[in-house]
């Protein structure tokens, strides 16, 4: 990966220009160096700014100003149809020479790199045996054709191809490589994660296809946007109905912390018609049986916790779904539409095998509430591979539930739409027993977007606050990220029991459980919970805490643990791994 000099503000952070730099960021190696955004005075000293600047290891130096669209002369050629009117060639050509002015004031005595010069065009094509192209010499022109082979792009501007000593790059370090405020930074970041959510959320053309289908089945990877879809999809159905009043949808989450999420996001859907109603299993087996005048009150041993939620929470409350009818006639048959994610932690069969003729687990609490039972919308997300080792595989039956769906489709997501290309990368590299399903079910398709390399620190567990606080201030102060856009995430089911036990702040911002600030956009505090909790969560910034390295997990569950807390991060990722004991 090349090295990456950001000084753009948010509002010069156009998609051509993001496209560009992906292809660079795919194309280049680490012995090259680019600078997205600089500064240069024209001849009459005023201070302009260009897009990008790149140091190869031959050549020289590139001056490359980015258009969505050729201009073209207007009124005689006297104006451009650019928004300033200006010719592009002349906006170029003063970059050029305002470039080659700057090194040469930090040069000295010493030898600049040689500088050329041209106009990208990302999105465009232009036949390339011309002498111009609307009044632009073709020389100058760098197309979307031309970028298919970065290399030959760069041998026709540097036809000798020599050497860039090292001398000429301190030189343009020197002139080039310093004055990156925090603010910017931290708008590349922002920007960067805009179109990161934008990217998985607007890619619905799959639901576009199976519009016509009742029944829907996704399986996908971590990081292919299943959560989004799912919003989408429960948006469609609640919208696209013939009645006045459209659907009632109910979308089921696992977790709470998953489920709370998903509220606060279906909460900020202007819904033209329809409802949509977002519960946990927990919380919906809860209000079932507190409608029946039983309690629902959760064992506090470790021990028994799994059991109560494996067995005996969802047996109670089929039970009473079937003893109680006439108690729960507000409930049963209210919805008409279902959306579950994570489908693979609902389990399908609560005893010890699946029964294809007997109930359905979870799920036959879920039709249960539903007008038409089985026969109603339903669309379904999952992905086995996200079933935790420690809840017996033969407790969900993908199988069994396709066929209780009548005619459905059943379709996969393939690419990983959330991260950047080093968590991505570094994701792909803990592959071992407990990780091969995640790793093989982690593609992408085409070039990720830059961003900053994953942090891993190492030290006692007294050493661990002091490591985390100095990720977290790093990140401030280079403006990655402020602290409050952070989630840190330990292996142990509390924070109590984790080497961050008994404090209260760290980078004096408080420390909160994730549950307690998901739904306040404007808090200061910095988000905890442990792996499993954040089941299904992503965050823009993350510090697995308090877990030993990778290579040294021997247990197939540890490592899917260290794997799950990892993928939950979409651009920086920290691991303070724990020393020995």
């Amino acid at each position: 990966m090349p090295r990456w000099i950001y000084n753009r503000p948010p509002e010069k952070c156009q998609p051509t220009e993001l496209r560009f730099a992906q292809l660079l960021n795919a194309e280049l190696t680490d012995d090259w160096i680019i600078r997205w955004g600089y500064w240069y005075e024209d001849e009459q000293g005023t201070l302009r700014e260009g897009d990008f600047l790149v140091l190869g290891p031959v050549g020289g130096l590139m001056v490359f100003e980015v258009k969505s669209s050729v201009p073209q002369p207007v009124a005689g050629g006297m104006r451009w149809d650019t928004v300033d009117g200006d010719n592009p060639v002349t906006q170029l050509l003063a970059q050029h020479s305002g470039v080659i002015r700057s090194l040469k004031q930090s040069a000295a005595n010493r030898m600049a790199p040689w500088v050329q010069k041209a106009l990208v065009f990302p999105l465009v094509e232009v036949a390339p045996n011309i002498s111009e192209h609307r009044s632009i010499p073709r020389e100058l022109i760098v197309a979307s054709n031309d970028l298919r082979d970065f290399g030959r792009v760069w041998r026709r501007l540097f036809p000798e191809q020599r050497p860039v000593m090292k001398e000429q790059r301190e030189v343009f370090l020197q002139a080039f490589g310093e004055g990156i405020s925090p603010r910017n930074v931290q708008a590349f970041i922002s920007e960067t994660d805009m179109l990161l959510l934008r990217q998985a959320t607007a890619n619905y053309h799959m639901l576009d296809m199976l519009a016509g289908n009742r029944q829907l089945v996704f399986e996908g990877g971590v990081g292919t946007g299943k959560s989004w879809h799912a919003l989408e999809q429960a948006r469609r159905l609640a919208e696209n109905h013939g009645g006045s009043f459209g659907r009632h949808v109910l979308v089921m989450g696992y977790n709470l912390a998953l489920s709370q999420r998903l509220r606060v996001l279906a909460a900020r859907i202007k819904l033209q018609r329809g409802r949509i109603t977002v519960e946990s299993s927990e919380t919906l087996a809860a209000g079932i049986l507190q409608a029946c005048g039983i309690k629902h009150q959760a064992p506090t041993t470790r021990e028994k916790v799994q059991r109560y939620y494996d067995h005996e929470l969802p047996l109670l409350t089929l039970e009473a779904l079937r003893s109680e009818k006439d108690k729960l006639s507000s409930i049963i048959e209210q919805y008409d539409a279902l959306i579950v994610d994570e489908a693979q932690d609902h389990d399908t069969c609560l005893g010890t095998g699946c029964d294809p003729s007997g109930d359905c687990g979870w799920w036959s609490i879920y039709t249960a509430l539903l007008k038409d039972g089985w026969n109603a919308p339903i669309t379904v997300f999952g992905d086995i591979a996200q079933r935790p080792p420690f809840r017996a595989a033969s407790r969900f039956s993908l199988d069994q539930l396709r066929a209780r769906l009548a005619q459905h489709a059943h379709v996969r997501l393939e690419r990983a739409l959330r991260y950047t290309r080093p968590v991505f990368q570094f994701l792909r590299g803990l592959e071992a027993d407990g990780t091969r399903e995640l790793v093989t079910g982690l593609k992408s398709t085409g070039p990720l977007m830059d961003g900053p390399d994953v942090v891993q620190r190492r030290g006692s567990a007294g050493d661990l606050p002091r490591l985390v606080e100095q990720v977290l201030g790093e990140w401030e102060s280079s403006g990655l990220c402020p602290p409050s856009k952070v989630l840190i995430l330990y292996e142990r089911s509390s924070i109590d029991r984790s080497a961050l036990a008994g404090l209260e702040k760290l980078c004096d911002h408080p420390l909160r459980p994730y549950l307690e600030i998901v739904d306040q956009p404007n808090h200061r505090s910095i988000g905890h919970s442990s792996v499993h909790k954040a089941k299904g969560l992503d965050s823009l910034a993350v510090i697995l805490a308090d877990l030993r390295p990778f290579a040294e997990l021997t247990s197939p569950q540890d490592r899917y643990t260290y794997f799950m807390g990892a993928s939950r991060a979409r651009q920086l990722l920290a691991c303070v791994h724990a020393a020995p004991p």
